[in-house]
C-alpha cells in the first residue's frame, strides 16, 4: 500500500510543504484512544472522549449552500456552491449537548432512556447529530434512509413506537402523511431546515397545519440547539451495561430489523481501520447511518484528526462532483458505488476507442481519468464495506494503484 507522501509523489511531486505541515500538526496523541479501548467506557462516554481529543481541528463537513432571492418574485432557494463548510469535534459535541439538554429538559415531554428515535434522512451532520443525542441520552437510534416509502415509515413506527421522530424538510409532508393516529411521537424534529428558504417554510407551515390539535411537538433542530444551550447539560448516559439495545437497523428501510447493542456500537466506534501512516484522513462518506458502513469514515477521521465530508448523493454525477471538488485522501465505497464507477469508467473508456484508440491505450487514459480527475490523485487508503467479485476488485485496485480493503463492523 503506498504511503501518503509516495501518494503525493505518484501524482505530482513531493508533499507541499503547507501540506504537510497541516497534516502534522493535525494527527493526534493515539493514546486516548488506546486507553479508552482498554478500559471499555460507556459509548456516551467514549463519543466524548474521542471528540473532545479532536478539538478544534475540522471534524465533518458538507457542500456550502448560499441563499438566492429570485428579484421577481421574492422567493428563496438554496444554491449548492463548490466547497464544503466543515465544523470541529468541539462544535459538534456543543451541538450534541445542546439538543441533549433540549430534549431532556426543555419545553415539551422529556425523552427517557431506552426511547426510540426514528431518523429520516441522508448522511449529513443533523442526522449525525440526532445519532449521537441518542448515545448521550441512552436512547435506541433508528436510521432510516431518507428515500424509504411512506407505507415503511408507517410500518416502523408502529413497531418502534418513538417518542421523537427527527426528518429532513423536504420529507416532512411524507411522514406526517404516515404517522398513524395511535402511538404518536411526542416531538418531530425538521433536519436541515432553513427559516429564510421559503421552501421550507411552506413545508413547515403545511406540517403545522396537518398536524393541527395533535399533541406533537414540531421543531426544527437549530431552534432546538439554540434553547438547550441556555439549559443545564444532561448527564452522560452510563446506566445498565453494554448490552441494551442501542440502535435498531431496517436495512433499506425494509420491514426486517436488526437489533445492534451498545457494546457493538462501542466496538464500532474504536475500531482500527486502517493504517494511516502518520497522516489525517480527508474522506468523503455518502453512506447512511442504516448501513454498517455509515460511521466508519468518521471512526477513521476520528482517530487519525481528519474529516469526513458529507455527499450529496450516490448517483454518478453527485458522486463524480463531490470527488472531484474534495479530492480525498482515503476512499470509503460500498460495492454498489464500485460497480457505478465501474461502468463511468467503461463510457469513459468508449470514448476514447471511438477517438480511435486501441484497447489498452484507452483503458490506461481512463484509469488515469478516473483516478486523478475524478476520485482526486491523493487517495492514500481505501476500503469497501463487503467483499468485491474478483473483476470489480481487480478494477479498483488497479484504477487506484493500492489495495482496497474490505472491512466488516
Amino acid at each position: 500500500m503506498l504511503t501518503a507522501a509516495r501518494r503525493f509523489a505518484t501524482v505530482g511531486g513531493p508533499v507541499p510543504a503547507e501540506t504537510k505541515d497541516h497534516l502534522v500538526i493535525a494527527h493526534p496523541d493515539v493514546s486516548c484512544v488506546g486507553s479508552a479501548e482498554w478500559t471499555r467506557p460507556r459509548l456516551a462516554e467514549l463519543l466524548q472522549a474521542l471528540i473532545y481529543r479532536h478539538g478544534d481541528r475540522p471534524l465533518v463537513g458538507q457542500r456550502a449552500r448560499v441563499p438566492r432571492i429570485d428579484p421577481r418574485t421574492g422567493w428563496t432557494t438554496a444554491t449548492l456552491t463548490d466547497r464544503f463548510a466543515t465544523a470541529s469535534g468541539g462544535e459538534l459535541w456543543a451541538r450534541v449537548r445542546a439538543v441533549a439538554a433540549a430534549l431532556h429538559r426543555g419545553a415539551g415531554p422529556p425523552v427517557r432512556r431506552a426511547d426510540a428515535v426514528v431518523t429520516i434522512a441522508p448522511p449529513g451532520i443533523d442526522g449525525l447529530v440526532i445519532d449521537m443525542v441518542c448515545a448521550h441520552l441512552g436512547l435506541v437510534s433508528v436510521p432510516l434512509p431518507p428515500d424509504v416509502p411512506a407505507e415503511s415509515i408507517a410500518e416502523i413506527l408502529t413497531r418502534t413506537r418513538p417518542s421523537v421522530v427527527a426528518v429532513t424538510v423536504d420529507r416532512l409532508d411524507v411522514t406526517c402523511g404516515a404517522m398513524t393516529t395511535t402511538d404518536l411521537p411526542s416531538r418531530l424534529i425538521a433536519l436541515d431546515y432553513r427559516l429564510q428558504l421559503s421552501g421550507h417554510r411552506e413545508i413547515v407551515d403545511r406540517a403545522n397545519r396537518r398536524l393541527g390539535a395533535s399533541p406533537i411537538l414540531l421543531t426544527g433542530l437549530d431552534e432546538l440547539a439554540d434553547r438547550g444551550c441556555r439549559l443545564p447539560s444532561a448527564p452522560l448516559f452510563t446506566h445498565g451495561d453494554g448490552g441494551r439495545p442501542a440502535m435498531v437497523s431496517y436495512r433499506g428501510g425494509s420491514s426486517q430489523s436488526v437489533v445492534v447493542t451498545e457494546e457493538t456500537l462501542s466496538r464500532l466506534w474504536s475500531k482500527a481501520l486502517l493504517p494511516h501512516d502518520g497522516w489525517p484522513v480527508d474522506s468523503l462518506t455518502y453512506i447512511p447511518l442504516d448501513h454498517p458502513g455509515g460511521r466508519l469514515p468518521l471512526v477513521s477521521a476520528l482517530r487519525s484528526g481528519g474529516t469526513t465530508h458529507f455527499g450529496t448523493g450516490t448517483d454518478t454525477a453527485s458522486l463524480v462532483d463531490d470527488l472531484a471538488i474534495l479530492r480525498p485522501t482515503e476512499l470509503g465505497l460500498v460495492p454498489a458505488v464500485v460497480d457505478r464507477l465501474f461502468h463511468h469508467h467503461r463510457t469513459v473508456m468508449d470514448r476514447f476507442v471511438a477517438a480511435g484508440a486501441d484497447a489498452e491505450t484507452a483503458q490506461r487514459r481512463a484509469d488515469r481519468y478516473l483516478r486523478d480527475d475524478v476520485v482526486g490523485g491523493r487517495v492514500i487508503d481505501a476500503w469497501v464495506s463487503a467483499p468485491l467479485s474478483g473483476g470489480l476488485q481487480h478494477f479498483i485496485d488497479r484504477v487506484l494503484g493500492i489495495r482496497v480493503v474490505a472491512v466488516s463492523r
